[in-house]
């Protein structure tokens, strides 16, 4: 099984993708293929905003330890309010 995105030698560490650079379409894609590789450290995430929602329900969200959402402009309550506002509408 080839892993679900191209990545390059220097994002590796020890032997494992360490970080992703992923625009937010192509993750909500291949989100679950990643998950299914087992936890992604870091997944650094462009062009999040017009994908905020469907981010804040993809469950594949849970397989990755750390999110580097730089330069998006959004602040952690922003996207806490998103979060619950998305749990609650499908919950």
């Amino acid at each position: 099984m080839d892993y679900p995105v191209p990545f390059k030698a220097e994002q590796l560490a020890r032997g494992l993708v360490a970080r992703l650079p992923l625009d937010a379409a192509d993750f909500l894609k291949v989100g679950p293929e990643l998950a299914a590789w087992g936890p992604v450290p870091c997944v650094g995430l462009r062009n999040l905003t017009p994908q905020l929602d469907a981010l804040a329900r993809c469950p594949a969200l849970a397989a990755v330890t750390a999110l580097d959402l730089g330069g998006v402009g959004l602040t952690d309550e922003e996207l806490r309010v998103r979060r619950c506002k998305n749990a609650s509408a499908t919950g």
